[in-house]
């Protein structure tokens, strides 16, 4: 397995945004994969409840993303968020607004 930094990771979000590649659609991509492992591994999701915890970087995007699938899918969900809103990247803040 290929483990990159933080540095590349953020060279590659450059790339992909050069690329017309919108970033909260890859964050919703990622989420979406999660939610799939979450349905296969622990089937039937309605019958659960699942906290999703979420700092206001990018990865708290993955986790707001999540929250708002799980959510459209009628799966209890709670988000606990761990940064301040003037934090929050603009994808946070994206999937925030579409949680409310």
């Amino acid at each position: 397995m290929d483990i990159i930094s933080g540095e590349q990771s953020r060279h590659i979000d450059t790339l992909t945004e050069k690329n017309g590649i919108e970033v909260a659609d890859i964050i919703y991509k990622a989420a979406g994969a999660v939610y799939d492992t979450l349905a296969a591994e622990f089937a039937p999701l309605e019958d659960k409840s699942v906290c999703v915890v979420c700092g206001g970087g990018h990865n708290g995007s993955d986790g707001l993303a999540l929250a708002y699938i799980l959510n459209q899918n009628n799966i209890r969900v709670s988000v606990i968020i761990t940064a301040e809103q003037n934090k929050f990247c603009a994808e946070s803040l994206y999937y925030l607004q579409k949680l409310k």
